[in-house]
Formats: structure tokens, C-alpha cells, sequence
């Protein structure tokens, strides 16, 4: 018979939280933020999508001269991964994606004259991902076209938290926080958070709203090892020319596209 956990108590729960907004995030270390999330975690309750295979996903790397091999492409080598980004410390690479492809033109920020290059994907196994970002006010925060996703009511046997929202708040609020280039440091209390939401092997990557394209797309952060296993297989590339930028909007050129591609080596 499983135990359940009793989750910490409010106060404990904004003592944490005001701990971590107050940190000097210059200074302070990812595993340190992780341990001051303990006790928000302790008890919280989340459901989250498992998907069947067959899900398309997309990906976009910046590439002046088009690319001859599907390696350069897919997740870099940990070596490559010499800063943080929102889901990954330095030197852990994590294959980024998003399930829809213009969502990729805004992630990578780029500019007329550009070159990209869009992967196309296909699961073959079935995807089991935690998922973080998902609430009214992150969603209203980030001007999004959409309603917040639900993925399932949790069991009414179960007996969630007075707590619960409170933390989902606080966790969706941090992780999707806005940074600017030059302050990635920002970016260790999102780490921190993806790290304690799928760290355990029986997830397959991390589920977020896309914040440049205001959460009307989702992203995903898979492990290496879902590429390794094969679970995902390449369908088509496209060598891309950005034209124009207006607004929200961008003009592009597809300098060439391929259906069939060489294998990893």
C-alpha cells in the first residue's frame, strides 16, 4: 500500500518561493535552487499527455551553408552546449523541438537573410512527457490566442493540495519568464524547475508553451535517448532563406528541400 505524501504547508511553500526570488542568480548554483524547490514540490500533483506515435514534430537550427547529414542536424554533442538555455545546462544537450513549425522561426529569432534549416519529424513509440506552463494567467500573461491546455481531470480519489495551484502558478510563471540574450543566467531557476519535472527515467522530455510565438505552440525538450532508441524518424529538411520580418509575420524563400536524407554517423 502506497503512503501518500503530505504536502508541505502554504507557509512553507512562500517561504521557499520568497527564498528563490530573492537569490542573486549570477551567483547562485542550479542544485542549490533545485533543493530550495523541495518543498514546493512535495506533495504537488500534475497530469500530463502521454502521446501515440505518429505526433509530427518540428526542429530549426541556424546554417549559413546548407548541412550534408542528419548529425548536424539533431541534438549536439555535449561539447557544442557551451551556455544554459531554458530547459539544459551547459554541456547537456537536449533534442528542442515544437509541434508546429512556424513556432521555430520566432524561437530562433531570426533575421532577413538568414538560413535555417527545418527538420520535419515522426514518433514511432509512444511519448511520455511532464509538462510545465500551463495555466489561465501564464497564458493571458503571454498575450496567447489560445486557452490553456488541460491534459485529463485527475482523479477524483485522489486528494489534491489546497496548495496545488499555488505552486503550478509558481512553477509556470518562472519557467516561462521572458530572457533577454544577455542575461541567460535567468535562465537556472527554469532549469532547476525542468530538472525536478523530468529528470525520472519515466519521462521522455519536457512539454512547454512556446514563449516567442506568445503560447500558441508547444514546444518540447526530449532526452537524447528517445533520438538514440529511434523512437522519432526523420521525414523531410528544408533550407531556408528568411526574407522579411513585419510585425509578426515573416517572409521566406525554400532554397531546397529534401525527402530522404543520409544516416547519422
Amino acid at each position: 500500500m502506497e503512503v501518500p505524501i503530505k504536502p508541505s504547508s502554504k507557509e512553507e511553500i512562500q517561504k521557499a518561493i520568497k527564498t528563490i526570488k530573492e537569490l542573486d542568480l549570477k551567483s547562485a548554483e542550479i542544485d542549490t535552487i533545485k533543493e530550495l524547490l523541495t518543498p514546493i514540490f512535495k506533495g504537488y500533483i500534475i497530469t500530463t499527455p502521454k502521446f501515440k506515435p505518429g505526433l509530427t514534430l518540428y526542429r530549426g537550427r541556424c546554417f549559413e551553408n546548407k548541412p550534408t547529414n542528419i548529425s548536424e542536424i539533431t541534438y549536439p554533442p555535449k561539447e557544442r552546449i557551451r551556455s544554459v538555455q531554458r530547459v539544459n545546462r551547459a554541456g547537456h544537450p537536449v533534442f528542442y523541438c515544437s509541434t508546429a513549425r512556424e513556432a521555430l522561426f520566432f524561437e530562433l529569432d531570426v533575421k532577413p537573410k538568414d538560413k535555417i534549416v527545418v527538420s520535419k519529424w515522426e514518433t514511432t513509440k509512444e511519448l511520455l512527457v511532464n509538462n510545465v506552463g500551463y495555466t489561465r494567467t501564464c497564458f493571458s500573461n503571454l498575450k496567447s490566442n489560445r486557452e490553456s491546455q488541460t491534459w485529463g481531470e485527475i482523479k477524483k480519489e485522489i486528494n489534491i493540495p489546497e496548495t496545488n495551484n499555488l505552486v503550478n502558478e509558481f512553477l509556470s510563471q518562472e519557467f516561462t519568464k521572458i530572457v533577454p540574450a544577455e542575461k541567460e543566467y535567468l535562465y537556472k531557476i527554469s532549469i532547476a524547475i525542468a530538472e525536478k519535472l523530468f529528470s525520472d527515467d519515466l519521462f521522455d522530455g519536457l512539454l512547454y508553451p512556446t514563449i516567442p510565438m506568445k503560447a500558441n505552440a508547444d514546444n518540447l525538450a526530449l532526452k537524447p535517448r528517445y533520438i538514440d532508441e529511434k523512437k522519432i524518424a526523420i521525414k523531410t529538411v528544408e533550407y531556408i532563406q528568411i526574407d522579411t520580418k513585419e510585425d509578426f509575420k515573416y517572409k521566406i524563400t525554400v532554397l531546397d528541400f529534401a525527402n530522404s536524407y543520409l544516416i547519422i554517423v
